[in-house]
């Protein structure tokens, strides 16, 4: 079994923009595994961290290649908030095709939630806005009430209308669909208010038909990678999610569990795209319960559900994708189970993105026993404690990022504190008890 450790996890400081994070994980002779997580479709963000990047670089012709011996790990959400979401999924998938076996790709909710646009956005299942109910987690917001908000102009109810309003009101990307726009005039040479409305809404279908980069990006991902001694999912792993896999019985350990999870996510994005192209994407729940309990009642429905915070029924998702390990930006001490679990399996290095954390990694240190399980939570692309440069680019707030512990007295917290480039990061270690 291939054995690693962490050498390095520091930021860049770049003149005139926000640092952005680094983590190399290896051991002497042995591999060396790059880790980058966020990226929703910044190129500048991407640009920046292959240039100083240990695993990634650019040949004679500019074209990115993988270092021999070296691995990628992308963390998920590949799209939603930058300016580039087309350019950067081609740059990240031409790495995956030309090292397939040594670049690997993980499904955040940014990734999962676009397989609802197959059966949303079908005409037969259209509805006009004053009856669409709006989805269960957004209420009382409809799509009536989207283009109420609206400028004057903008309100026609429309597919694409319908499009920005999933993608400004139920998935967190108000300004997506003006960037594709916007995108796809760069692309063409056109002024950026040319592309119409139905060229945009035509854009984001098409990424999920035959040959899209989006589904070709879900057929790739998996929802946990394990690397040796190294895991990596998109949020976090709650004593909740432990051995949990939808539909199928608890599982003890964690790589057979990693194994059953990762088949389960080809099963259902298998099912999706088996159902698009056969002409049954739109297959979805009839009557009204389909936006309550018959939501996820679709092709592809388990992983969505998984991909979610919480379920029709307000029930928690035992998740390891819409999950983290910060409160309120700040990291938490993670429960002794999980860490046990993870230690026992001979996992010393948890790598995670999801929650935007200020412009540096946060590091947590959870000692158990003779174990030590070392967290790494790695989103540093939108973190709303940066102040906005540009439409684009965050710029520091500030140059330090605290990492606190819980004042339950079992759990003893100590810091300590390391400077990298002109970042400070404080690193907080917790023992259990």
């Amino acid at each position: 079994m291939r054995r690693f450790f962490i050498t390095q996890c520091f930021v860049h400081g770049a003149r005139g923009a926000s640092t952005r994070a680094r983590v190399g994980l290896h051991r002497l002779h042995e591999p060396l595994i790059g880790f980058v997580t966020d990226v929703e479709g910044s190129c500048e963000y991407w640009e920046r961290y292959c240039s100083i990047s240990r695993v990634v670089t650019r040949d004679r012709a500019g074209g990115l290649q993988l270092l021999p011996d070296c691995h990628l790990v992308f963390g998920g959400d590949a799209v939603d908030k930058g300016k580039r979401d087309l350019a950067f999924l081609e740059s990240l998938l031409g790495l995956k095709s030309r090292y397939p076996d040594r670049v690997h790709l993980v499904l955040g909710n940014r990734d999962i939630n676009k397989m609802r646009f197959a059966a949303e956005l079908s005409t037969k299942n259209w509805l006009p806005a004053c009856d669409h109910p709006g989805v269960y987690w957004r209420q009382p917001s409809t799509p009536a009430t989207f283009l109420a908000s609206e400028p004057a102009g903008q309100q026609a109810d429309t597919m694409a209308a319908r499009l920005r309003y999933m993608l400004a009101d139920t998935m967190g990307a108000p300004r997506a669909f003006e960037m594709r726009r916007a995108e796809l005039a760069d692309r063409t040479g056109q002024d950026e208010a040319l592309p119409s409305d139905e060229e945009v809404l035509g854009s984001f279908l098409d990424s999920i038909g035959p040959g899209g980069l989006m589904r070709s990006y879900l057929q790739q991902a998996q929802l946990a990678v394990r690397l040796g001694q190294h895991l990596f999912v998109h949020g976090a792993i709650q004593p909740d999610a432990i051995g949990v896999v939808p539909d199928y019985p608890p599982i003890a350990g964690v790589t057979d569990w990693v194994e059953e999870l990762n088949r389960f996510a080809s099963r259902e994005v298998n099912a999706w795209v088996q159902a698009m192209d056969a002409g049954e994407g739109h297959t979805w729940q009839p009557g009204a319960e389909r936006w309550t309990t018959g939501f996820f009642s679709r092709p592809g429905g388990s992983l969505m559900a998984y991909g979610m915070a919480r379920q029709p029924s307000g029930r928690r998702t035992p998740t390891v994708v819409y999950s983290s390990f910060l409160d309120d930006g700040q990291p938490a001490p993670l429960h002794s189970s999980v860490v046990r679990w993870l230690v026992d399996a001979g996992v010393h290095t948890l790598a995670v993105g999801h929650q935007p954390h200020g412009d540096a990694p946060v590091i947590i240190k959870c000692v158990l026993g003779t174990k030590i399980l070392t967290v790494i939570s790695a989103d540093s692309s939108f973190s709303s404690s940066t102040v906005w440069q540009s439409a684009e680019e965050p710029t520091s707030h500030q140059n330090t990022v605290a990492a606190t512990g819980d004042a339950n007295p079992k759990v003893d917290t100590t810091a300590a504190t390391t400077t990298t480039a002109t970042t400070t990061a404080t690193t907080t270690a917790f023992a259990f008890a």
